[in-house]
């Protein structure tokens, strides 16, 4: 398994409500806007819970962090979760519900990115590199900060909203991957039999994040964003 830094538990387990108070808003929020224009609300409030419950829980158990094959779980578990979003893209019924929610809506819901300012003080008490942390965490809340005022242009359709719309969009999608990038080069020993250690060299790892409660941003927020995203685009650019 992915080594620990010393106090994890103590520092993560402390604010796990903050997590859990964050990924409940988020997860709500999605599904209000599923409930406002489809009568498919029950099934997606399901598969949503489902989704969150299945990683906090295995999170908690430590099943992320090992590496039976190749490559730790983490991995295998986005790579998964991309497979499948990336067909639930492609899902009739979905584009369908997508379509009808305000383009503006689908933008506001970003602003629990602000949340991602816990990064930064995750470092600070020596759970996250920095390398990791401050990019991260910067860009979410620069996202998460310009998600309502974005929205706000949007929806009163002011000058080149649409165009500011799909850039705020790029930008924040392109937050995610370089996130998960640096996830990914931070983490120790990302494919053992290929690499002997991590790819990036920090002084701690990210390695606290295939765990309960951080496992909730790489396994469910950041996929279900990246979602968020790709249906965001395709709305903007089918109004052009």
């Amino acid at each position: 398994m992915a080594p620990l830094p010393l106090g994890y538990r103590g520092v993560c387990m402390g604010d796990s409500g903050f997590a859990l108070v964050l990924g409940v808003g988020f997860l709500f929020s999605v599904w209000l806007m599923v409930y406002s224009v489809s009568r498919q609300f029950f099934v997606i409030a399901v598969g949503l819970v489902l989704w969150f419950g299945a990683v906090a829980l295995l999170g908690k158990g430590g099943l992320f962090a090992q590496t039976p094959l190749i490559a730790p779980n983490i991995i295998f578990a986005f790579f998964f979760l991309f497979i499948i979003l990336r067909r639930l893209y492609h899902s009739p019924v979905l584009r369908a519900i997508a379509d009808a929610i305000p383009p503006y809506w689908m933008i506001a819901v970003h602003v629990w990115r602000i949340g991602g300012i816990g990064f930064i003080s995750l470092y600070y008490a020596g759970v996250l590199p920095a390398e990791f942390a401050f990019p991260s965490g910067i860009g979410d809340l620069v996202v998460g900060i310009a998600a309502l005022p974005i929205a706000y242009i949007l929806f009163f359709q002011k000058p080149f909203s649409r165009r500011l719309a799909i850039a705020w969009n790029y930008i924040g999608a392109a937050d995610l991957l370089l996130a998960i990038s640096l996830g990914i080069l931070a983490y120790p020993e990302p494919f053992p039999p290929l690499i002997d250690g991590q790819i990036l060299a920090t002084n701690v790892s990210t390695g606290p994040l295939a765990w309960y409660p951080l496992a909730l941003v790489p396994l469910f927020a950041v996929p279900l964003s990246l979602l968020l995203h790709a249906f965001s685009l395709r709305a903007l650019k089918m109004g052009a």
